[in-house]
């Protein structure tokens, strides 16, 4: 019996030893004034979508979306109606700077990124011709807006039709243009190759030049609706999309997971994760749709170390390629090999509404991805909102997938996390909106129903044993750099990388890499050593 005791007790230490403990709030902020800053409205004014946060190269953080506000930390709005909205924070989360960005329609601002020059590029909709906005095609067009790096409007461009363009996401490229991704209804002026009728959509794909005129474009779906959320540039200069498809297998959309519908004694479309893989022009080379017969979106999309790609999104199917659903949408995290083959899934949440938005892949390998939830029972288990309440909530995972931590944030009313980022610290900065006024929400600018940017930086947590041996396993040196940093030994299959993923410098081996030409920024270095184990480092450049 004592055995027995004895032999329980050391599996039981050897996981807590492994496990990783949730890290703690280092500081949150509120921002905004007494109106309402949130995401941008999402596709068919489905809720919201957007609000991205992103480190900055001098350690602060930015932060994108709307406002219809004119106090508080709010200046310069040009009408009664939202307009773009982007403020500038220092690595404590204290304010430097915003800018309102617009007209007087509806403008909003749903992602943001960096450019080479120190600014930023924002990205979102508008639905006027005046003030900030120079062009308007109808309805709702794509609208960018270029800063530079303390906020200053450089220049800005229209994109769109006589039908309605959103866009959900934006990067910079390699050759210093941007890449652009959202949905479009239309088909004249800038959009071509529609492939449904007025009232369906097609992803809607933009390639610009650095002062954001078109280079080219594409349409992608069927004959149902189209959306991508999330683009990047992949390693070998194409594009990788993550959004949903509900097109009954035509057009571009194959394996689409129809249903037969009694009533109409018909199949029909069901809305399935879409991910398109392109080539630097916008061709398409491979397409995948996964899910199940209920809703499954893909909100979030990142090239992988190994060449694949990590999903996250929602999910409230219970067959197909779904399983392990805790009822209604859950957090559905999906990896993909570099041919759209599903690898593993996961979902992730309780018996209410979970859904995730944004994903990063961490330097060890693994996941961390956050959203919402309506949840307290299952995966969730520190809940802070009432019943009809919802939290931030964030979760880790491995490289294989498997739930390390998970953390709720807010208080008792609704806080949706839209996006998160990593630090150089091994912590996290998670952006998103609250109208809580309790719980972990201080400064709320109150007014009824008023909502807030809310802006969190997370601790790393207890990293286990064996993610410190490897975290120590090679010397990186000088660090911070200026131009080329060393290696302990040499490394094989070498690759820098942004915190956003974006691969910036490849090499086959050395035991150095010159970095000189990258902008001042936080890195993250990848390589094999000669035994083949892969080794991931931060690397600071001043």
């Amino acid at each position: 019996m004592k055995r027995i005791f004895l032999i329980s007790s050391l599996i039981l230490a050897g996981k807590v030893l492994n496990a990783q403990q949730a890290p703690s709030i280092e500081w949150a902020v509120c921002l905004g004034g007494i109106g309402f800053e949130s995401a941008a409205t999402n596709f068919n004014n489905a809720g919201e979508f957007g609000l991205q946060v992103l480190r900055t190269p001098d350690g602060g953080y930015v932060v994108a979306g709307s406002t219809d506000a004119n106090s508080g930390y709010v200046t310069g709005v040009h009408g009664n109606n939202p307009d773009m909205w982007v403020v500038k924070t220092d690595q404590n989360g204290n304010f430097q700077w915003q800018k309102a960005l617009g007209g007087s329609g509806f403008d909003e601002a749903a992602a943001i990124t960096l450019t080479s020059d120190g600014g930023y590029l924002l990205a979102g909709s508008s639905t006027i011709d005046n003030g900030d906005v120079l062009n308007y095609f109808g309805a709702t067009d794509v609208w960018i807006a270029k800063l530079d790096a303390t906020g200053n409007k450089m220049w800005t461009n229209n994109m769109g039709s006589t039908g309605t363009e959103m866009a959900y996401s934006v990067q910079q490229t390699s050759d210093g243009g941007f890449i652009i991704a959202g949905t479009t209804s239309g088909n004249n002026y800038d959009v071509s190759g529609h492939h449904g009728i007025w009232s369906s959509y097609d992803m809607w794909i933009v390639k610009t030049n650095s002062t954001g005129n078109i280079e080219w474009q594409k349409c992608l779906g069927g004959d149902g609706n189209e959306v991508a959320y999330s683009i990047q540039q992949t390693s070998d200069g194409g594009y990788i999309v993550g959004g949903f498809s509900q097109t009954n297998n035509n057009g571009d959309v194959t394996g689409n997971h129809s249903y037969w519908d009694a009533n109409d004694w018909a199949y029909k479309p069901s809305r399935d994760a879409w991910v398109v893989k392109l080539n630097s022009t916008g061709a398409i080379q491979w397409q995948k749709s996964l899910g199940g017969s209920g809703e499954d979106v893909a909100s979030s999309i990142q090239q992988t170390t190994d060449g694949g790609y990590i999903l996250a999104g929602f999910s409230d199917s219970v067959n197909g390629d779904v399983t392990g659903n805790h009822g209604k949408h859950d957090f559905w995290i999906t990896k993909i090999n570099a041919n759209g083959s599903l690898v593993w899934q996961k979902s992730l949440g309780g018996s209410k509404s979970d859904k995730a938005y944004s994903i990063k892949q961490t330097p060890d390998g693994g996941y961390v991805a956050t959203g919402y939830s309506f949840s307290a029972d299952g995966n969730v288990t520190d809940h802070h909102g009432t019943d009809t309440g919802h939290d931030y909530w964030v979760v880790r995972l491995n490289t294989s997938g498997d739930l390390m931590w998970s953390k709720s944030l807010g208080g008792t009313y609704g806080d949706t996390a839209f996006s998160l980022d990593l630090t150089p610290d091994g912590g996290y900065v998670v952006a998103g909106s609250t109208s809580s006024r309790d719980g972990d929400v201080v400064g709320l600018h109150q007014n009824v129903d008023a909502t807030d940017f809310w802006l969190v930086k997370l601790g790393a947590g207890t990293l286990n044993t064996q993610d410190s041996k490897a975290a120590t396993a090679i010397s990186v040196y000088p660090n911070p750099i200026r131009d080329k940093a060393f290696f302990s030994e040499n490394l094989n299959d070498i690759q820098v990388s942004t915190l956003e993923g974006s691969i910036v410098l490849t090499q086959s081996g050395g035991q150095y890499i010159d970095m000189q030409g990258l902008p001042a920024s936080v890195y993250i270095l990848k390589g094999v050593q000669k035994n083949g184990n892969m080794i991931t480092k931060k690397i600071i450049k001043e």
